[in-house]
């Protein structure tokens, strides 16, 4: 698992979180990413991450099809643009379901290493 995916792999599931929030609500929220779409090829995360409002300790629950995708966090753009998985903040691969919490202000970069 990891490694390089190519460009003809197309069916990777992007996701770039923009800044968490300094500000923490009063309670934390739990984003279901791609809401009803979940985790899964043909979803728009960008347009979906920019409708959501972050803030830090809440969290992020990717409900996903087992054995068929995983959750992997890139440490940076350009691992993430280039869809790098070398050296992953977290690779997220057993059962349907992940969730974490947002721990820091600043952008977060989600890849699926499988496709």
């Amino acid at each position: 698992s990891g490694g390089k995916v190519e460009a003809s792999a197309l069916a990777l599931i992007p996701l770039l979180l923009f800044m968490a929030s300094l500000a923490t609500p009063a309670s934390a929220v739990a984003h279901v990413v791609g809401g009803g779409h979940h985790w899964s090829p043909g979803v728009n995360y960008t347009v979906w991450a920019a409708g959501q409002r972050f803030y830090v300790q809440d969290w992020l629950v990717f409900y996903f099809e087992k054995g068929m995708y995983d959750v992997v966090e890139v440490r940076n753009g350009t691992a993430y643009e280039r869809c790098v998985a070398d050296d992953p903040v977290l690779n997220w691969s057993r059962g349907h379901s992940y969730a974490m919490q947002l721990n820091r202000t600043g952008p977060y970069y989600f890849i699926c290493s499988r496709g």
